[in-house]
This record gives C-alpha cells, structure tokens and sequence, in this order.
C-alpha cells in the first residue's frame, strides 16, 4: 500500500507540474491580451479626443478579445487560490470533514464544465464552420470561441486533478498535500 501511495504521489506531482506550465501560457496570453485592449483603449481615447477619429472596429475588437482574458486565466487563479471560490464552510472545517467538503466542491464543479464544455466546442465548431464574423469589421469569431474551449479544458484537467489529489487526502488526511490550491491566509493577506 505504500508503494502505491508513493507512485499516486509521484504521479499527481509530475502532472500537476507539467499542466501548471499550461496554466502559465494561458494566463499569459490572456494577460497579453488584457495589455494590448489596454494600449487600444489609450489610444481609442486619443485619437477620438484629439482628431475625432476612432480606430475602425475597436469596440468589435474588445468584444471578440473579453473571452481571452477573461476564461484562459481561470485555471492559473484557481490553481493559486484565486477569487473563485466561496469556502466559509471548508475553511471553518478539518480534517476527513474538510475534504469531504474540497471533494463534493470539486466534483460538483468538475461535472459542470463537463457538462457545458461539449456544447462551447458545438459553438466554436459551428462558427468555423459557418464563418461566423463580427457585424462591421467582419473579423471571424471563431478564434475567441476557440479560446473558451481552450480555457475550459485546462480548468477541467485542473479540476481532476484536485479530485484525485481531494480523494487521496479523504484517504489519507495526514498525507502532504500535493496538487491542490495553495489556500492563502486572509489575515496575512490583509497585513501583506
């Protein structure tokens, strides 16, 4: 049983390394393009400011890029205990309790994006497809449609990954705690 213990660890650590190099690219291109809507907004401004002259297809711009930035970070901040989730009963909780809690939480959400995630790839299918495009500038839309598909995919391998790591600590609660969301302090946040 030991042995099989070390391989469970050992495999969800390799795993969860090598899909937090996944979640970084994501999370990166997601900030990339939070920071080139930003540059666009600056000079939208500018340019309708000072020479009445707006930059053709900025608003279909922002559109078509918001699922970007706002879906292919999702399982970076999860992963780093970001704002996603309301845990009062969890955190006032421990041990076998406490992570029959984490495992109904993450089963539950797990499910979920299972559950919605054949139906984003029908839309994203369907707009490459059909060429679905943007009403003015005509631009395909199929590419940020593309992005949800992308972001939920790596959330739900995040998801089932905490799973099994959830289960292998409702087994063993002494156990290290490996491949689950590192859960910050609120106190020391709020001194930090």
């Amino acid at each position: 049983m030991p042995n099989d213990q070390n391989k469970l660890t050992n495999g969800l650590t390799v795993v969860d390394l090598s899909l937090q190099k996944v979640e970084f690219c994501t999370a990166s291109i997601g900030a990339i393009v939070v920071f080139f809507m930003m540059l666009a907004g600056a000079a939208e401004i500018f340019l309708r400011s000072l020479f009445n002259s707006p930059i053709p297809g900025y608003l279909e711009a922002v559109e078509i890029s918001i699922v970007a930035f706002a879906v292919l970070p999702i399982s970076y901040c999860y992963q780093r205990d970001g704002h996603l989730k309301m845990d009062l009963i969890v955190r006032r909780s421990s041990g076998r309790r406490m992570w029959i809690y984490k495992t109904f939480a993450t089963a539950t959400a797990l499910a979920f994006i299972l559950f919605i995630l054949p139906y984003v790839f029908d839309f994203y299918r369907n707009s490459l497809v059909l060429g679905d495009s943007t009403m003015n500038m005509e631009w395909p839309i199929w590419p940020s449609k593309l992005a949800a598909v992308v972001g939920l995919s790596v959330f739900a391998m995040r998801l089932a990954i905490e799973l099994v790591a959830s289960l292998r600590m409702l087994a063993v609660p002494n156990a290290t705690e490996i491949a689950l969301p590192k859960q910050a302090d609120p106190l020391k946040e709020a001194i930090d």
